[in-house]
């Protein structure tokens, strides 16, 4: 169906749990396949959240549970899907939004500057303009 309306797949690429940071490579590598196998465009969201973490190892991406994503890990997200459906940066995004509750998301500017740089590194995007 995708493809008689000339549409494509997309692959997220999900990171491991916060106890198992070993297995970030084989998770990587598993999306990858799977976006080659179907012809899809990655979201390297995983690989974006290891950079994030290379870079500030105290960046608070995991809620408690140690697996699901905090505002920030979601922030990160966000930016991966952006660079690559606009193939441009994210370097440079606002680091607060309004949303349409009246609800606002707000980072520290620091931190999100450390998320905008990760999802750019891991999405080829570093030096494109916005």
């Amino acid at each position: 169906m995708a493809r008689t309306v000339r549409a494509a797949s997309a692959v997220y690429m999900v990171w491991s749990t916060i106890d198992r940071p070993g297995d970030f490579a084989a998770v990587a590598e598993s999306y990858r396949a799977a976006a080659d196998a179907t012809g899809g465009l990655l979201f390297p969201v995983g690989n974006a959240w290891r950079e994030a973490m290379r870079l500030d190892p105290d960046v608070p991406l995991y809620l408690p549970d140690g697996l699901h994503p905090t505002v920030a890990g979601s922030y990160l997200a966000a930016l991966v899907m952006y660079a690559q459906l606009y193939d441009r940066t994210p370097v440079g995004l606002p680091s607060s939004l309004r949303l349409r509750d009246g609800r606002s998301l707000l980072l520290p500017p620091e931190l999100a500057a450390t998320l905008q740089q990760a999802a750019a590194s891991v999405t080829g995007t570093a030096l494109r303009k916005r």
